[in-house]
């Protein structure tokens, strides 16, 4: 996710220079990034779902991945073409900040993908990834009723 994230900076800085070189090399380097995250992204998924739940796992992950270019098809001219919100170069940054959160979102999953792994190498999961990554141990969960149970006004000896 490091790579897009560069490749869109280098391209609003571009942009914001109006410099034809610097904008074509920071798309060449987002679309290297992109499409080395398409492939990455697919693994994961392919990792964390078995049988049917991949192919609904990666038909999400397709359909976000659709209903995120409509929405950059829309925004991205209203704010181009208001100069109050910055003009094009606006248009661009605001571009390159989201993929900063494709970063963390990123790092995210990794600390989660790690986790998983670790407890199905212990054995704490039944057989697979999605065991692990939606397995609570029992005396989490018995920490979660108590505490829904405070809440509700139950003295939580339920």
């Amino acid at each position: 996710p490091l790579t897009p994230f560069l490749g869109a900076t280098v391209l609003s800085i571009g942009v914001a220079n109006q410099s034809w070189e610097v904008m074509y090399l920071g798309r060449f380097v987002f679309g290297l990034g992109m499409e080395s995250l398409c492939v990455a992204q697919s693994t994961i998924l392919s990792d964390w779902f078995d049988g049917r739940e991949v192919a609904l796992a990666m038909g999400i992950r397709r359909g976000i991945s659709v209903l995120g270019k409509v929405w950059n098809n829309i925004m991205s001219p209203i704010v181009a073409n208001d100069g109050r919100r910055g003009g094009i170069e606006a248009s661009f940054l605001i571009g390159a900040v989201l993929t900063c959160s494709n970063v963390v979102a990123a790092g995210m999953i990794l600390v989660v993908d790690n986790n998983a792994t670790k407890r199905l190498k212990r054995g704490e999961a039944l057989q697979s990834m999605t065991d692990a990554l939606l397995e609570y141990e029992d005396e989490d969960m018995e920490e979660i009723d108590v505490t829904a149970s405070r809440r509700r006004g139950g003295d939580g000896e339920d």
